[in-house]
């Protein structure tokens, strides 16, 4: 049992599972306390399940600790569930994407062993089918970790035109086919020239006349489509939709960017013929990445206090300063402090 002034805690860990069990009042103070709770917790391979039944009150600070772990966590394939919450903290979990543990709706997040489903799956070589698996996989991914988005598809030109390859939802693919079928959008656009394209406020877009009224029309105000690029060259385009105006910030953007990073190695990987097995690595070094990133960006918080946004910042501007890829600046980061900075499905030892 550890104190921190209005908070004690407590973590059960076994092999497949952990519990953090809070008492008290989460508050900026107490956020060392958490952190490190947390941080313990996730030395468990499978997920973890945070117990609030004794916690009065839950600062905003509180909930962006348990919001990054669940990130990372959902990165890895695994999840944090909150179980015990009062009606009003409740309503706080569930607007910040973290759901109870008895509630009806818990986050979808990929399994580790779906990688080796895919390489099964391949036979002699990357088919169609199995292209697609492993791009679904991506959006998947990107679903769980930008919580702003209502919805992620994939456009790529099959057949002589472009379809969406995959979706998270019903919507998404509605949306999609609006564009091909007025043939304007920012995802045709992104796939065709090799631009993204960043919607803060569809009601002020004067582009895509035909297409933007039927965006609308679905409840869709923002958008971010980014290229997907084979060989260096255009070939679809990652699409992320939200249902309110200026939803995705800086951090949302260069998430984008990320997963179209991720989709493009795995069409790059399928066009040149791999063999399964190598298709399988390609497509998990590129998942690991966003560990790597999502481990160093809660180190920063942890150690100097800050939230997400301030230690994704200092992560960026690190690797513009120095021209280096994000995945290296985080990764010298993690071995420097002895941080294991650990791939999809595996657990992790500290923060």
């Amino acid at each position: 049992m550890s104190r921190s002034g209005a908070l004690t805690g407590a973590v059960e860990v076994d092999v497949d599972q952990a519990v953090v069990t809070l008492v008290g009042d989460v508050r900026a103070a107490e956020l060392p306390l958490l952190h490190s709770l947390l941080a313990a917790a996730t030395t468990a391979a499978g997920g973890v399940t945070v117990d609030v039944s004794g916690v009065r009150e839950l600062e905003r600070s509180g909930v962006v600790a348990l919001q990054q772990s669940a990130t990372r966590l959902r990165v890895e394939g695994r999840e944090l569930l909150v179980r015990g919450a009062s009606p009003a903290l409740h309503d706080l979990l569930r607007s910040a994407g973290l759901f109870d543990a008895a509630g009806p709706v818990r986050p979808s997040a990929p399994s580790p062993a779906l990688l080796g489903a895919l390489a099964a799956r391949a036979g002699s070589g990357p088919t169609r089918e199995v292209l697609d698996a492993a791009l679904m996989l991506v959006v998947t991914m990107a679903k769980a970790v930008i919580g702003n988005a209502d919805g992620i598809s994939i456009t790529l030109p099959r057949d002589g035109q472009y379809g969406t390859v995959a979706a998270s939802n019903d919507v998404v693919l509605a949306m999609d086919r609006d564009q091909y079928d007025t043939g304007q959008g920012p995802c045709l656009d992104a796939a065709r020239h090799g631009e993204p394209f960043q919607i803060d406020a569809l009601a002020l877009e004067g582009r895509w006349p035909a297409f933007v009224p039927r965006a609308r029309a679905r409840g869709i105000e923002s958008i971010l489509s980014s290229p997907l690029r084979d060989g260096g060259r255009a070939h679809g385009a990652l699409n992320i939709y939200a249902r309110t105006p200026s939803s995705f910030a800086g951090q949302e953007t260069d998430w984008a960017h990320e997963f179209a990073a991720q989709a493009s190695t795995v069409l790059t990987a399928a066009q040149e013929a791999l063999p399964s097995e190598h298709l399988d690595a390609h497509l998990e070094q590129a998942l690991t990445s966003r560990a790597v990133i999502a481990r160093a960006q809660g180190w920063l918080m942890h150690r100097d206090h800050v939230d997400a946004d301030t230690a994704w910042s200092a992560l960026t501007g690190l690797s513009r300063k120095t021209s280096r890829p994000l995945r290296d600046v985080c990764e010298d980061l993690l071995q420097a402090v002895d941080v294991p900075a650990t791939g999809p499905g595996t657990g992790t030892h500290g923060q």
